[in-house]
């Protein structure tokens, strides 16, 4: 509330307080005053009657004869003591013994035993200093000690009683005289005189302070008001307020007109502060456009910054980096924060990074750099988790007004190594395959072709040895050293050489070994952590790394193994073995151009057994072929001369079939010819169906059972339930199913017995077997009757008629069919011709495969 008052009446309230302070102070002084003089008369009181106690107490005992005069000495001081206690009412003495005089007293039996009384005595007693105290509002109490040796106990006889009757020592308390004043009734006055005093105080500072606040607010309070309207109208703006007071000569008068000049000044200024304002405006409008344009050339500038596709870092001229943008952070693994004010080199590797405090002073020097002012220059740099990357560095240089700074342009360039590394070794692999099918088509025998690829792979790929395997032709499960070798420093490699070629390595034993196991290229990309390295443990450590080994396969067997090796560890790559499986089919198509020569050759030779064949052939075609048609023209004769008279004879039925059956023989005998042609030319085509196995059986044993019946040969069939379908050529089937029951009933006995089946086997191909009890068949013989025009020799006593194609058609029919045909015979106990159809001519197989492919 006071603060909030006018300062005139501020100024009267404080100074009235001030007058009302001194007052009570002043009756305050007055009342402490009085109260200590009223405390020192106390003093001053009981101190002159202790004196008086203490000089009569020292007389009465200096004046006593002997020991025994003690009592009524006493009792005379006592008496004393009883007088003046009784003169005064307001006053009470008595005498303290200190603890030694009590001792004797008590000792020597004597009644008069005074201890002491209150604290007062206590302290006295124990300080030997006298002790005043005024513990409440009535009594006032002072103890005086008696020190042996000091004062009126300083004398002979004292010394010598207490000294020597008592056992005391100089120093030590006699006793002590005590007093109590009763105040009570003086204190009671000063309070009363203390509190009229205040009264009066209180009541004149009422008084003061009325009259000199009414005094102070008409001289001061008033006009100051007024001045602090004018002050606060001028400062809310309000320049054509009056000042008051201008007239008047004091101080009052002297802030009035120091008021008017302010405000002359104020209007001047006023007028000022239009005109700057309107300044100020304008030039807000152009400070905010300029702002605004910076802001949007600071925003581009962030943006093109935040989002360009390359690692932008700025430094200044001692190469401490200053900006440091994402693409940096994602480039480099730092923060901005993490790097700003560091030092360049951080980022830098190798060489570059301890002398790049020397090229950024040489390049100020000379204005040459090995990076600075170089464009597009390929560096290696840094990460945080130090990991290292290829990137390109294009540095320029700028200024910042007076300071030169240098901006680094930074692309990482990874990739783009990758797919140039990539494409180089493309070509390499290209050129590899182009060399080895050099090798390949230039070289007549194959251990040239593999020797030059050996040479040219390890040139191209920088391969220090080269190696070659080739399968054991008597153990087709072991491998041995060819002898062909590339090495770049054969004394290097000498002890190398010697293992390998003394080596015996089984399917399975070291890389060659498990290639010739798989049939499959292997890569070893570290020969030291491979526990299955054979060479290592006795070559010792030479420098070889890594191995990738190849097969050399003919018609899907490995026929060899070749084998490279690096002095670095390299990764697996899947182009290069890519490239070195078809090495190896290439040196394996040596090996097969070779083997097609040696079977063109045998080829040649069994031409001319062919030349041969065809001269049997023909001789037993025109037998084969002259006995039908000599039946034919010799029953035709008699029908057409009516030998046997008219043509209704029966008779001729017989001559008539006959001639249908030798006009059948005839046709059967030039359609095989016809379809061992087409075989021959590559024009035999299958016409595919669904068909049921067990239906096309049945059919082809109808067809032989009128002979079979007639030869009393008995015929059976086992067929297994629920045959899948089989595709296939239905008449060529059939074809083959007769060719094999024609024979089995032909070259078995009377009383024998055929036998048909049919069954899938576990691997899920079908299996067909035509069973017969007949006369066997020569095991050396098995192979010739699968060739044109053949038959078996032992075991019949005659050569049965026929052209000898039926079985060569039969192996060739199903061959067609991805099929195989086998004979299995004994002399004496019969044979068994077993087709087999593959699984991917059987349906629920088919079935299979189409749901697999198509999932």
């Amino acid at each position: 509330m006071f603060k909030q008052s006018k300062l005139g009446a501020k100024i009267s309230i404080s100074v009235g307080l001030i007058l009302v302070a001194l007052l009570f102070s002043a009756a305050g002084a007055f009342v402490y005053h009085q109260s200590r003089d009223m405390d020192e008369g106390f003093h001053k009181q009981a101190k002159y009657v202790l004196q008086v106690l203490e000089a009569t107490h020292t007389q009465a005992m200096l004046n006593r004869r002997d020991k025994e005069d003690n009592n009524p000495v006493l009792d005379a001081f006592n008496a004393t003591l009883d007088q003046l206690s009784e003169s005064s009412k307001d006053m009470t003495l008595w005498l303290v013994m200190g603890p030694k005089v009590l001792a004797f007293q008590k000792k020597s039996g004597s009644g008069e035993i005074e201890p002491p009384q209150d604290e007062v005595d206590h302290e006295a007693m124990k300080t030997g200093k006298p002790v005043s105290r005024l513990p409440g509002d009535k009594v006032f109490r002072l103890t005086k000690p008696v020190v042996l040796g000091q004062g009126a106990a300083n004398h002979k006889k004292c010394l010598e009683c207490h000294g020597k009757d008592m056992g005391m020592r100089p120093g030590e308390v006699i006793g002590a005289f005590s007093i109590g004043l009763d105040v009570m009734e003086r204190r009671a006055e000063f309070k009363t005189v203390s509190y009229t005093a205040f009264l009066i105080a209180l009541l004149v500072s009422v008084a003061v302070m009325i009259i000199t606040t009414g005094l102070l607010k008409r001289l001061a309070g008033a006009p100051i008001n007024r001045m602090t309207d004018v002050m606060v109208k001028l400062a809310a703006g309000d320049l054509n307020v009056d000042v008051p007071d201008l007239h008047r000569e004091d101080e009052i008068g002297t802030m009035s007109r120091a008021i008017e000049i302010f405000k002359a000044h104020a209007l001047e200024r006023d007028g000022i502060k239009k005109a700057l304002e309107q300044s100020r405006d304008q030039l807000e409008t152009r400070v905010e456009e300029r702002t605004r344009a910076l802001k949007e050339s600071t925003q581009r500038q962030e943006a093109i910054l935040n989002n360009a596709a390359e690692g932008i870092i700025t430094a200044d001229e001692d190469g401490l980096i200053e900006t440091f943008n994402p693409t940096a952070e994602r480039l480099f693994g730092y923060q901005e924060k993490e790097v700003v004010g560091r030092n360049l080199a951080m980022l830098m590797t190798g060489p570059d990074r301890d002398l790049h405090d020397a090229y950024i002073d040489n390049y100020l020097t000379t204005g040459e750099g090995k990076i600075l002012g170089v464009r597009e220059r390929e560096l290696s740099a840094r990460r945080k988790d130090g990991s290292f990357f290829k990137f390109e560095l294009n540095v320029a240089e700028f200024y910042l007004g007076s300071q030169r700074k240098f901006m680094g342009t930074i692309r990482d360039i990874t990739e783009r190594q990758k797919a140039e590394e990539k494409s180089r070794r493309h070509a390499e692999n290209q050129q590899l395959l182009q060399v080895a099918a050099k090798a390949a088509n230039e070289a007549r025998i194959v251990e040239v072709a593999m020797e030059t690829c050996l040479v040219d792979v390890c040139a191209i790929t920088g391969w220090p040895i080269g190696h070659a395997f080739f399968v054991d032709k008597e153990d087709p499960d072991r491998l041995v050293s060819s002898g062909l070798w590339y090495f770049d420093d054969p004394d290097r490699y000498r002890t190398f050489r010697q293992v390998t070629e003394e080596l015996e390595l089984k399917k399975g034993d070291g890389l060659p070994g498990r290639v010739l196991a798989t049939g499959k290229p292997l890569w070893n990309k570290n020969l030291a952590e491979d526990p299955n390295c054979l060479r290592t443990p006795k070559t010792g450590d030479i420098g070889l790394r890594s191995c990738v080994t190849l097969p050399v396969l003919v018609s899907g067997q490995v026929w060899g193994v070749m084998e490279f090796f690096s002095d670095k560890v390299e990764a697996i790559d899947d182009e290069i073995l890519s490239v070195m499986a078809q090495i190896g089919i290439q040196m394996g198509q040596v090996v097969e151009r070779n083997e097609a020569l040696e079977q063109l050759a045998g080829a040649m030779e069994g031409m001319e057994i062919a030349s041969r064949a065809k001269t049997e052939f023909l001789a037993s075609m025109s037998h084969e072929l002259r006995t039908p048609l000599n039946s034919i023209i010799g029953f035709s004769e008699v029908i057409k001369n009516e030998v046997f008279g008219a043509l209704g004879n029966p008779r001729y039925l017989e001559y008539v079939g006959d001639i249908h059956g030798s006009g059948q023989h005839l046709l059967e005998l030039i359609n095989d010819i016809l379809d061992v042609s087409k075989i021959e030319a590559g024009a035999m085509e299958l016409i595919d169906e669904h068909l049921d196995i067990d239906g096309v059986i049945n059919d082809a044993l109808r067809v032989v059972q009128g002979r079979a019946e007639d030869d009393q040969i008995t015929l059976s069939a086992s067929i297994s339930v629920d045959l899948p379908e089989l595709v296939a050529d239905r008449v060529r089937v059939k074809q083959v199913l007769l060719n094999l029951l024609s024979n089995a009933v032909k070259f078995t006995p009377s009383g024998g017995a055929v036998s048909v089946s049919a069954f899938i086997d576990e691997d899920r191909s079908m299996v067909v077997s035509v069973t017969d009890t007949g006369h066997g068949i020569a095991e050396e013989e098995i192979q010739e009757i699968l060739e044109p025009f053949t038959q078996a020799k032992s075991g019949h006593a005659k050569r049965q008629e026929g052209t000898g194609l039926g079985l060569y058609l039969s192996k060739t029919l199903m061959k067609e069919h991805g099929g195989t045909l086998k004979i299995e015979s004994e002399l004496g106990k019969g044979t068994t011709v077993t087709i087999r159809f593959p699984k991917s001519r059987i349906m629920g197989y088919l079935e299979e495969a189409a749901t697999a492919e198509a999932s």
